[in-house]
């Protein structure tokens, strides 16, 4: 077990992204940067991409001023939403994830197949 994961139960789940974290992690900090940037270039107001994403401005404004705010939980679910205020497609990031899981050999949630 390293940083990126923590136990729950008997099985190995991401942990939460981190303002701190070693060089060449994604960081909380640095992930509402870049959401902020994204945002900007989109030419998006906090209020329509928090609208497209179905989230909340309240929430959208955490991930952002994540420096100032503290580190806001940015769960799997609401890289998902933002993934789709951008414009992915949907059950992109979650595929995304599911093939990482696959490519690490990490049991998968829920107890399924590779489990």
């Amino acid at each position: 077990m390293d940083d990126s994961t923590r136990k729950t139960g008997n099985r190995l789940v991401p942990a939460p992204i981190v303002p701190f974290g070693p060089a060449g992690h994604v960081t909380a900090v640095r992930l509402g940067a870049v959401v902020r940037r994204a945002r900007l270039r989109c030419g998006l107001s906090q209020e329509a991409l928090a609208e497209r994403a179905g989230l909340s401005v309240q929430h959208l404004q955490r991930i952002e001023n994540a420096r100032s705010h503290g580190s806001p939980n940015v769960t799997l679910r609401t890289m998902e939403k933002l993934a789709v205020g951008f414009g992915a497609p949907k059950g992109a990031v979650v595929a995304l994830f599911e093939w990482l899981v696959g490519l690490a050999g990490a049991p998968q949630a829920g107890g399924g197949p590779g489990a």
